[in-house]
């Protein structure tokens, strides 16, 4: 289960449920709280835990923007460009790319 607090995941053992969380977090052990809810493992069960971030997760990077102003006419077909140019690099070459304001 995922929430704004933290996830929590259960798994064969506590290690491997404390590990999945790390990765969907994206975080490391020593950037979040871990409470084993149950440990059942030992009785042929599961574990359950509960990892949270000790500080709150950063906005995303859109947030950030929301307020930014347009780039200029120069800049935009600049960065076009040079996606243009890594698309065909990597074999696509049919792409049309196009500027998009989110």
């Amino acid at each position: 289960m995922v929430s704004k607090h933290g996830v929590e995941i259960q798994a064969r053992s506590v290690e491997e449920a404390v590990r999945l969380a790390l990765e969907q977090l994206g975080m490391t052990l020593d950037q979040v709280q871990v409470e084993v809810l149950v440990d059942n493992v030992a009785y042929g069960g599961e574990a359950l835990v509960r990892v949270t971030p000790l500080r709150p997760a950063q906005e995303p990077a859109g947030a950030a923007r929301r307020g930014a102003q347009r780039v200029d006419a120069e800049t935009e077909a600049v960065a076009k460009q040079v996606v243009r140019e890594l698309l065909t690099a990597m074999g696509f070459t049919n792409c049309e790319v196009v500027a998009v304001d989110n």
